[in-house]
């Protein structure tokens, strides 16, 4: 296990390295891969000879190298998915579509120019029709990538590193008019690769399970989260509810993971346990296991977490059938370095992070617990919970808090908080996610067979998902039940124009229980920005923000701040009397600077522009000798009060 784990290890460090370089990609592509042919041989002269040090440090060699080549690789592969000459890419809606009010986004397969993931927005009004796009559905779309970056708003999620390691070359904008079904002559479809192909396939079964199941008439929030705990998708779970499972501790049991999997698996070994095998028929249940596992790998998404699993499954599998010596370790090593040779930046991934750490964890604390209590100790305390009936509750705590500890620093790093009681709940909440995932397979079975019971099934996971919910609630509501790390700093007086195109806003912030929104749109404040509201708001505020309605000028600290979009326009003449410090066009501006009699200080972009219409407006700002800032190019913008 030991030249295993230093490959593992020097691997991570090799992907690191290129990730901190960030650049000369090509160098390191040859220097990686050619440095990696070089010292394979010598590792292979080392074993041949019985030379473990010289072995040790070839491997240790070895992984570095190879990690600075693969990752290199995939740098180059994502640049080059941007550097397409045509404005047309041939592809297929690769995940299910989701729409909100003008807004209907999607992954992207492109197999023409270049193959390549994008990440898909397509725009229309409130009152405009147009296609809308099907998983699986091939199409041309007439749009120009661009390069996947932080949108710039405070506390909000970094979408373009989460674009980065899920290896998504880049974004498109498109209008609705910019959407064309592709002939299906069955000549893209054979383009795309079986991998991709399989997902797809695997995507559209679960949309039909997913059909199903909301078709029992249960709750939409129930709905939601047996989705999410069965077959992986979350889509449909708002951020109220991931908040509340955030806050208990308990997000691991919406995210499909080890503990999902090992239930699938469980489920069939017991209806196998009183069948007897020889050697060639316990492989082929095996087989039959490993199938059933990666059907349900590829039907939930193949998420980082889940896809750990497998991999360890497989390997234990492929132990048990060659009759070889059980190492759970060994296995988690070669899953980690299968994983990161496959795509390196999961080395990057907060899920498949977490969920290590958590494995290791296990792995490694259980046995020191052992090993600590004594073998003779041990014995007696196991035969006397036995005789109370709490040897299982004790030992799943005692995993859960093994599980805890490894993952809170990860979790105070990037979260900033924890609960503490998380391990005690979760022995209440992990037989109630068991009994669901169970019930709703079954569900999902008698949906077509036998109704009546279908029916009184999901009267039962109403019940046992309500009283879930209620103890999550009970949870939260008691002192010190989510710990910060470091207490959220206060906002400071600032004015703060976000970087979003689907509901423009900019927010003047004088202290953090007065602050004002001005908007276009007043009516989308809670939809449009509930993202922003459960980070930022959330966190730096004391109170929420008032909306000026049919407000589009606004004085502050001597001041002009002007709005102008397409309904205002007209406006603009009587607005600009005394002058203007800040105009900000947004949501389809479609006047010019010409016709403003006032020369503003600065003119401020609105990524709810069309593409063309912020290149026009930013050359009129310059013939203008105009100060311009771009958001959709320069992130939110971001001034401290007094400007």
């Amino acid at each position: 296990m030991k030249p295993l784990a230093v490959f593992c290890l020097t691997l991570c460090c090799g992907i690191a390295a290129v990730r901190v370089v960030d650049g000369y990609f090509t160098v390191l592509l040859a220097a990686g891969y050619g440095l990696t042919a070089l010292v394979s041989v010598v590792v292979m002269l080392a074993y041949r000879f019985k030379a473990p040090t010289t072995a040790t440090l070839a491997m240790s060699t070895l992984g570095f190298t190879l990690g600075m080549g693969r990752t290199a690789h995939y740098y180059l592969s994502l640049k080059a998915g941007m550097t397409v000459d045509s404005c047309f890419l041939s592809g297929i809606v690769a995940s299910p579509p989701s729409t909100t009010t003008n807004r209907t986004s999607f992954l992207f397969y492109s197999y023409a120019p270049r193959h390549a993931w994008y990440s898909v927005s397509i725009w229309r009004s409130r009152d405009e029709a147009g296609y809308d796009p099907a998983l699986g559905d091939a199409l041309v779309i007439a749009g120009q990538p661009q390069a996947s970056h932080s949108r710039g708003n405070p506390d909000e999620f970094d979408y373009g590193s989460w674009l980065w390691v899920q290896g998504i070359s880049g974004i498109v904008n498109v209008e609705a008019s910019g959407i064309f079904r592709s002939p299906d002559d069955g000549s893209g479809y054979s383009a795309i690769s079986p991998a991709v192909r399989m997902r797809v396939g695997a995507l559209q079964w679960r949309e039909r399970l997913l059909a199903r199941l909301k078709s029992l008439s249960m709750p939409d929030d129930i709905t939601a989260m047996l989705s999410a705990i069965a077959l992986g998708d979350r889509t449909s779970v708002g951020p109220g509810l991931k908040e509340m499972y955030s806050e208990a501790g308990a997000s691991h049991l919406l995210a499909l993971s080890g503990l999902h999997l090992g239930l699938v698996t469980g489920m069939i070994l017991w209806l196998m346990q009183g069948l007897r095998f020889n050697r060639r028929w316990r492989l082929y249940a095996n087989t039959f296991l490993l199938a059933v596992v990666w059907t349900f790998a590829f039907l939930a998404g193949l998420p980082t977490s889940l896809l750990r699993a497998s991999l360890m499954t497989t390997f234990w599998l492929a132990a048990a059938s060659l009759e070889r010596a059980d190492s759970p370790l060994q296995h988690l090593l070669l899953a980690v370095t299968a994983m990161l040779l496959w795509h390196p930046p999961f080395l990057f991934d907060v899920g498949a992070q977490l969920s290590c750490a958590a494995v290791v964890g296990i792995l490694v604390g259980m046995p020191l617990i052992e090993y600590s209590i004594g073998d003779e100790r041990l014995f007696k305390v196991r035969l006397k919970l036995m005789r109370l009936h709490l040897l299982a509750p004790v030992k799943l705590l005692l995993v859960l808090c093994c599980a805890q500890m490894a993952t809170l620093p990860l979790l105070v790093y990037y979260f900033n908080s924890f609960s503490p009681y998380a391990p005690l709940f979760n022995l209440v909440y992990i037989p109630l996610t068991v009994f669901l995932v169970a019930a709703t397979f079954l569900l999902l079975v008698m949906a077509t067979a036998f109704a009546a019971g279908a029916a009184t099934l999901a009267m039962g996971l109403v019940f046992v998902a309500g009283l879930q919910w209620d103890v999550m609630r009970y949870q939260n509501s008691l002192p010190l039940a989510t710990l910060h790390v470091v207490p959220y700093r206060k906002a400071q007086p600032q004015l703060l124009v976000y970087n979003n195109r689907s509901c423009p806003a900019m927010h003047i912030v004088l202290a953090p229980d007065k602050s004002y929104l001005l908007m276009p749109r007043a009516e989308d404040v809670y939809d449009g920005l509930h993202g922003i509201r459960h980070t930022f708001w959330h966190r730096r505020l004391t109170a929420e923000p008032v909306v000026l309605d049919n407000v589009n000028k606004v004085r502050l600290y001597g001041k002009t701040l002007l709005m102008l979009n397409r309904r205002q326009g007209r406006v603009a003449r009587s607005a600009c009397s005394e002058g203007i410090d800040l105009l900000w066009l947004c949501d389809k501006f479609n006047g010019s600077l010409h016709d403003i009699p006032v020369k503003p200080r600065l003119v401020v972009l609105d990524p709810s522009l069309s593409s063309s219409g912020r290149r026009r407006i930013a050359s009129e700002a310059a013939s203008l000798g105009v100060a311009c800032y771009d958001i959709a190019l320069q992130g939110a913008l971001q001034l401290r009060l007094p400007l």
